[in-house]
């Protein structure tokens, strides 16, 4: 990899990790509007519905992974065989 595009690469990095998400978009358009208070609620929301999103995808991947494993016995004595 030429020094050039490694440098562009980590540019873009740095670039993309300062910038402000959705959610913190969010915050800061809603505690600039109407208060502190209104921008705490905000955050409280934004933090609510993330641990509910994170919750669900390792329900989910959980369950999969108990689907999954009887399934990967069959493949590996179909390979077996």
């Amino acid at each position: 990899m030429s020094p050039e595009i490694l440098l562009t690469f980590v540019a873009a990095c740095i670039l993309l990790g300062l910038t402000p998400g959705p959610n913190m978009s969010l915050i800061l358009a809603s505690t600039l509007s109407s208060g502190l208070r209104a921008g705490l609620v905000t955050l409280a929301g934004t933090t609510t519905g993330l641990a509910r999103l994170v919750a669900a995808a390792a329900a989910g991947m959980s369950s999969l992974m108990v689907f999954m494993s009887a399934w990967f016995d069959v493949i590996r004595w179909i390979g077996a065989l």
